[in-house]
C-alpha cells in the first residue's frame, strides 16, 4: 500500500501518534494504582491492536540464531524501558518529558563512537550539548536543579532504549514488522509479570479501576507511533526523518499547555524544544 511506504505519511502518522500517546497516558497514570500492573496492560493492549497491522507487511522469519540472540537482549533493555517510562510520564509532566527523551540521541552518539568508531564530528558535540542544555532548562527552577529520582529514572529509561537500538541495528527487517513489535512487548510484559511477582487477580483489580477510554487511545495511538516511526526511517533517510520526528517535541509542549494545564515555564519549554529539534538537525546530519 503507498501509505504504508509513503514515508512523508508515516512521519504525519508519527507526530499525531506521538502527541496523542503522551497526553494520554500521562491521563492514563491518574487512575492507574501499580506502575508495572499499568505497564503489563498497556504492553498486552498494544500487542493485540498490532495483529491488525500484520496482513500489510511481509511475513518472514531468520534462521540465524545471532538474529534471535541479539533480539532477546534487545528485548530485556525494551523491557527496562517500557517499566520505567511508566513511573518517569506519572511523576513528570507530559510537556517536560519528551524533552528529556531526547537524551537517548547523546547516548546513541557515544555508542556510534564506541562500539562503530564513528567518528567525532563537532557539530555532534554541539547536538549533544544543546541537549543538556535544554534539559538542564527544564529542570533548573529557583537556582536549585531539580534532578529527583524520577529523572534518574527517565535517564535510565534513554539509556536503556539506547542499549536496546544499537544490539537491534536492522534487525526488525528480518521479520514481519508487527509481528516483531509485538513480540518486543509481549515478551517484556511476562518479563515484568515474573520478575515482580505480580499475580493475575491483580492485574484484573487493576484493570477493573483504569479509565478503559484512555487505555484504548493510549494502545492504539502507541502501535500507530512504533509502526509509523519505524517505517518512516526504512523508507527515507535518517538525516530526514529524525528531526521531524523532534518536531513532537514543541507538539507536545503546546499539547500539555492545553489539556494537561502545565503552563509553569511555557516560555522556557518552548524555548528547550526548540533546542532539542536543532540539536537533532545537527546530530543526525
Amino acid at each position: 500500500m503507498e501509505i504504508i511506504n509513503n514515508w512523508l505519511i508515516q512521519i504525519v502518522i508519527y507526530l499525531l501518534s506521538v502527541v496523542v500517546y503522551t497526553q494520554t497516558f500521562k491521563q492514563l497514570t491518574k487512575s492507574a494504582k501499580n506502575d508495572g500492573i499499568l505497564t503489563i496492560i498497556l504492553e498486552i493492549v498494544t500487542s493485540t491492536v498490532l495483529i491488525i497491522f500484520i496482513p500489510f507487511f511481509e511475513m518472514k522469519w531468520q534462521a540465524d540464531f545471532k538474529v534471535y540472540l541479539f533480539t532477546l537482549l534487545a528485548i530485556i533493555f525494551y523491557c527496562i524501558k517500557d517499566r520505567t517510562t511508566t513511573t518517569v510520564r506519572k511523576h513528570i509532566q507530559a510537556s517536560t518529558v519528551n524533552i528529556l527523551d531526547q537524551v537517548t540521541n547523546i547516548f546513541m552518539m557515544i555508542w556510534g563512537i564506541i562500539f562503530f568508531k564513528e567518528e567525532i564530528v563537532f557539530k555532534k558535540i554541539i547536538g549533544a550539548l544543546l541537549i543538556i542544555l535544554s534539559n538542564v532548562m527544564i529542570f533548573y527552577e529557583k537556582g536549585n536543579f531539580k534532578f529527583d529520582k524520577y529523572v534518574l529514572l527517565g535517564i535510565l529509561s534513554n539509556l536503556s532504549l539506547s542499549i536496546a537500538l544499537c544490539l537491534n541495528v536492522d534487525n526488525s527487517e528480518n521479520f514481519n514488522i508487527a509481528i516483531y513489535q509485538m513480540i518486543t512487548l509481549l515478551i517484556p510484559s511476562i518479563l515484568i509479570f515474573t520478575f515482580e511477582r505480580i499475580k493475575v487477580k491483580d492485574i484484573k483489580k487493576e484493570f477493573k479501576i483504569l479509565n478503559k477510554k484512555h487505555l484504548i487511545i493510549t494502545s492504539i495511538s502507541w502501535a500507530l507511533m512504533i509502526i509509523s516511526q519505524l517505517r518512516a526511517y526504512q523508507t527515507a533517510e535518517i538525516t530526514t526523518v529524525a528531526p521531524l520526528c523532534a518536531i513532537s517535541v514543541i507538539l507536545n509542549v503546546f499539547a500539555g499547555y492545553i489539556f494537561q494545564k502545565e503552563r509553569n515555564k511555557i516560555f522556557t519549554k518552548i524555548v528547550a524544544a526548540i533546542l532539542i529539534i536543532v540539536s537533532v538537525i545537527l546530530i543526525k546530519l
